[in-house]
């Protein structure tokens, strides 16, 4: 008798603990991957992405210091997968785009992929050739596309089909350079009867830096009238116009640097942060 309530006791004290593991278990955590039926006994959503697996060779070429330059790269097909299919604005306001900056599951992949485009020439530590470099790798690899219906791509979606419109371009050179915590902003400024919306990004700098390109023999970005950095009297910082969508095999400039470029001036100029998605238009800027 003293050996069936024991194994009784016992009994109880295991099933107690049991449905203390069910209940504080989260429900829908449970993927069914390749293979395995197509279903998730937790009742909540499925991993469309599960059984993905595998990369994707790309290669990407541009030019920088007047050489050419190539990077082959693997993406993992489960991240691809899992950016066609994140919860992120495709279209809308401009504040949206700072939740496809913010989207974390290619954060570890945009830093390296952010270092590795920057490892030409033994490795490029200063500020400037880098926001440079960066930005004529996203000229290079981007073809011109115009503006067909709306459909904003996060960074890793951009890299995998190699093309997109000024969104893109634009969400992918921001993404690069704010992975490696540089001061770098989306440009935007809507749609009139005499030209379409567009986005760009603006990169901060120093006013002697732009002192120096100013003064320099050839800057052809003067010469054409498509020196554009504007400057904030309130907080004396200046912003360098970074424009990433061009051909640079069909423009008559060629790669366009840091700087280059042109903004209408029938419109509002807009800045808008790449982590809160906020308004940060200075009050008053003007072109320097």
């Amino acid at each position: 008798m003293r050996r069936r309530t024991s194994l009784l006791w016992l009994w109880t004290l295991l099933g107690s603990a049991l449905l203390i593991v069910l209940l504080l278990s989260p429900a829908g955590c449970i993927y069914v991957g390749e293979g395995g039926g197509g279903g998730n006994s937790g009742g909540g959503p499925t991993d469309p992405c599960a059984g993905v697996t595998g990369t994707t060779y790309r290669e990407y070429y541009w030019r920088y210091h007047l050489e050419d330059w190539q990077l082959s790269y693997y993406l993992p097909n489960y991240l691809i997968c899992r950016s066609q299919h994140a919860a992120v604005p495709r279209k809308g306001a401009w504040s949206g785009f700072a939740q496809l900056i913010t989207w974390p599951e290619d954060d570890q992949l945009i830093l390296q992929f952010a270092r590795t485009v920057n490892s030409v020439e033994g490795g490029l530590t200063d500020y400037y050739e880098i926001a440079t470099n960066t930005l004529h790798f996203v000229q290079g690899m981007m073809p011109y596309v115009s503006d067909i219906g709306e459909y904003w791509q996060l960074p890793v979606e951009t890299l995998y089909r190699k093309g997109g419109d000024c969104e893109d371009g634009a969400i992918l050179y921001v993404a690069l350079l704010k992975s490696l915590n540089f001061p770098v902003f989306f440009g935007v400024y809507p749609g009139t009867s005499n030209h379409p919306g567009h986005a760009f990004a603006f990169v901060e700098v120093s006013y002697e830096w732009v002192e120096a390109q100013e003064t320099k023999i050839f800057n052809k970005c003067l010469l054409m009238n498509c020196w554009t950095v504007l400057y904030d009297p309130d907080t004396g910082r200046c912003y360098a116009m970074a424009e990433t969508t061009i051909d640079p095999n069909i423009m008559s400039l060629g790669y366009w640097g840091l700087g280059c470029g042109s903004l209408p001036q029938d419109c509002p100029i807009r800045m808008i942060d790449p982590t809160t998605g906020r308004d940060i238009t200075p009050p008053y800027w003007v072109r320097i």
